[in-house]
């Protein structure tokens, strides 16, 4: 799992328990993803920036429409959250962008993640199941979520893994939305958002 964190670190945390520091940033990055079980992206301000895990080299550099909040991989493209826009796609073969869901009501806290053409978007207290078109299919809220939810990421099975910020904890939730459970994070400072990668272990 890739997290970054308030202070500005971005590293992978791995199964095993290990934990790798790929950079570190004078401000922290707004979200982070993978793009292959070699690469990762960064979103910082109006940037998005691509990096190399094994090497820690930065690749590419994209230059958004305006400041990119959230992003997420997706069949070859980045899915952003910009502020006061909506939801933005770039394509990393020609960098071209277009604009997929005009909202500027879109909360600035509303990470992105696609799992079989369905967008999970977690938003104060509660996370939401919807398909592309915007019908949802299932909401998550419960007075076990103490933190507001921020990061999230989805494994193959569809099961969702939130950050709650300020708890150092990420919530799992089941495919359905129906089970709950915890998960501890003990080397990184207040994380706010993850990606996994389940496949990649050291």
């Amino acid at each position: 799992m890739v997290l970054s964190d308030s202070v500005g670190n971005l590293g992978i945390q791995y199964t095993n328990g290990t934990f790798d520091l790929i950079k570190k940033y004078p401000d922290c990055c707004k979200d982070v993803t993978f793009i292959d079980d070699s690469t990762i992206a960064a979103s910082l301000d109006k940037t998005i920036l691509t990096i190399k895990i094994d090497s820690k080299v930065t690749e590419r550099a994209f230059r958004t429409r305006g400041d990119c909040q959230r992003i997420c991989y997706y069949n070859g493209k980045l899915l952003c959250n910009v502020s006061s826009k909506g939801i933005q796609e770039i394509k990393l073969s020609n960098a071209t962008i277009t604009d997929l869901v005009i909202d500027e009501d879109l909360s600035s806290w509303s990470y992105i993640a696609v799992h079989k053409e369905k967008i999970n978007l977690p938003n104060n207290l509660y996370v939401r199941y919807n398909t592309m078109e915007g019908e949802m299919l299932w909401k998550f809220s419960s007075g076990t979520m103490h933190r507001p939810p921020r990061g999230i990421t989805v494994d193959n099975s569809g099961n969702v893994f939130v950050v709650l910020y300020k708890a150092n904890c990420i919530l799992l939730l089941s495919s359905d939305g129906q089970r709950s459970r915890d998960l501890q994070i003990n080397d990184m400072s207040n994380p706010w958002s993850s990606r996994l990668i389940p496949w990649r272990i050291p």
